[in-house]
């Protein structure tokens, strides 16, 4: 909800769940040691300023196949030029072009985060994420 998690400088890492729908008013302002931020595919509104002043987010992985508007980026202060923004591989030029004159296109990276890799025979799931993972299922963050 409304300024959730405003101020909590602890933060340092958030998955969001998956069954959240939205992330409210000023939700994670002012969380001045959040790096990174995972959101999933079911967010439909990140309301205005609910990342502001964010001074340490440095990436934010965006797992739906549709980028978030960019007006939606701007009000909730997702647009930081030093920002490198995680979306799904196939979906690189739709992110790219939705959010072209705001984003730099080369800030937008394919998200490798749960890919197989494999070393002669050796498999190992690659995520470079370390994360605090808030689901709860009940409620809008």
């Amino acid at each position: 909800g409304k300024s959730a998690f405003q101020q909590c400088n602890n933060l340092t890492s958030v998955a969001i769940g998956d069954n959240v729908t939205m992330i409210g008013f000023q939700a994670f302002s002012g969380c001045s040691n959040l790096t990174s931020v995972a959101i999933p595919d079911k967010i439909t509104l990140i309301d205005n300023y609910a990342f502001a002043n964010c001074s340490s987010l440095a990436n934010v992985t965006f797992k739906s196949q549709l980028p978030i508007s960019k007006d939606m980026l701007l009000n909730s202060r997702l647009n930081n030029s030093a920002l490198i923004y995680y979306v799904p591989k196939e979906y690189v030029a739709a992110y790219q072009t939705a959010w072209a004159g705001v984003v730099e296109p080369e800030k937008i990276q394919a998200d490798l985060s749960n890919y197989l890799i494999n070393f002669d025979g050796l498999k190992i799931y690659h995520n470079t994420l370390k994360e605090k993972y808030l689901d709860n299922s009940n409620y809008d963050f």
